[in-house]
């Protein structure tokens, strides 16, 4: 029978440095992206334009907020669902910590199966009259 092969104590630390650093790096590549839900809902809500009659697109936002252009409800079609819920363009959902597009992706999914999704809207417009206001708006079902 052969000897079994022992390690010294510098083997062990490199075995186990070893292993921290593929379960750091398996943690690393696990953890969720936030920006990358964003986008997937951003591109799931886009089927749903032409039945609620709106249309996402970059909106100019003023200087002292930023002043880049940022992606929300740029058009809204007259008569439509939106037009109909008070959902204007220039339009933003507003969320505490993000994610419009996923509470927006939530809300045309909840609205196309009968429900009655709330949203709260922040408009370009009174951010630009220094009005900082959120409304909620409901889409109703179609009956």
């Amino acid at each position: 029978m052969k000897p079994r092969m022992t390690l010294g104590w510098t083997q062990y630390l490199v075995v186990i440095f070893g292993l921290c650093t593929v379960a750091f790096v398996a943690e690393i590549g696990c953890e969720p992206y936030d920006g990358l839900n964003e986008e997937i809902a951003r591109v799931a809500c886009l089927e749903y334009q032409q039945e609620f009659g709106f249309e996402i697109g970059p909106i100019p936002r003023p200087a002292d907020i930023g002043g880049h252009a940022m992606l929300g409800i740029a058009r809204v079609t007259p008569g439509g669902r939106f037009d109909r819920a008070d959902i204007r363009a220039g339009d933003f959902v507003f969320t505490q910590h993000g994610g419009q597009f996923v509470a927006l992706h939530w809300a045309l999914r909840s609205a196309a199966a009968g429900e009655t999704p709330c949203l709260d809207l922040q408009n370009v417009e009174e951010w630009r009259a220094r009005r900082y206001s959120i409304r909620t708006s409901c889409l109703r079902p179609l009956r």
